[in-house]
């Protein structure tokens, strides 16, 4: 068995009526998250469907964010796998993907296509996506940190 890096792709959006919506809400966000779990696998076939499975698991999470709405986690079905040289250690690497750019792309906007492109209101208007039960910790600057250590 080797060890093998699967990336799974998500998208998380809100259903439900709005309870007491503030500046920080906007209804036309969702939430796009990758997530990259080792696996111990007999070959990429295997580990992609350990991975679907323990995708689909993830995904039926269920919470409810501070305005009152539902909180839904959608597997988009995109798994890509990478097996390991090497058992997983400090400094071993876990992942690696390629792909062609243009050579006038900048590096900035490969920082921003590849790692998205991140503003101050990303921090605000991801408030929506946080489980109500981390709103009651403090206040909004404390849910943004919270945002930030759990993401």
């Amino acid at each position: 068995m080797n060890w093998y890096a699967v990336k799974t792709l998500y998208r998380t959006f809100t259903d439900g009526f709005v309870e007491n919506p503030d500046e920080d809400f906007r209804e036309d966000l969702d939430m796009l998250e990758e997530r990259i779990v080792l696996l111990r696998a007999d070959s990429f076939d295997d580990a992609i469907e350990q991975a679907e499975r323990e995708a689909r698991e993830y995904a039926r999470v269920e919470q409810t964010n501070p305005y009152g709405q539902r909180i839904c986690i959608n597997y988009i079905e995109a798994c890509d796998a990478y097996m390991l040289g090497e058992a997983p250690s400090e400094s071993v690497e876990v992942f690696s993907s390629t792909s062609l750019i243009n050579r006038e792309t900048s590096d900035s906007e490969i920082m921003d296509m590849r790692l998205g492109a991140v503003s101050d209101d990303d921090e605000r208007f991801s408030k929506k996506f946080l489980s109500q039960e981390f709103e009651s910790e403090g206040n909004d600057d404390d849910i943004i940190n919270t945002i930030d250590e759990e993401w």
